[in-house]
């Protein structure tokens, strides 16, 4: 994950659902990495440009679920 992905995917929940990763990068990396490889996902920029367009809301939901603790 590039800082610059981080700070993306950082900015992203902060600015909608005001969760705070911080300086989680170690984190948020570990619980995302498995879920892209498995899906076929390039990059952490991929998956963020396709979640932006699923209109379903379905990535949303996954990304949320899981970088939190439900």
């Amino acid at each position: 994950m590039t800082n610059e992905e981080f700070y993306r995917i950082r900015d992203f929940l902060k600015g909608k659902y005001g969760i705070d990763m911080g300086n989680k990068k170690t984190i948020m990396e570990g619980r995302l990495e498995n879920y892209l490889r498995q899906n076929g996902f390039k990059s952490y920029w991929q998956f963020m440009d396709l979640m932006e367009q699923d209109i379903s809301g379905k990535l949303e939901k996954k990304l949320v679920d899981l970088l939190t603790t439900n």
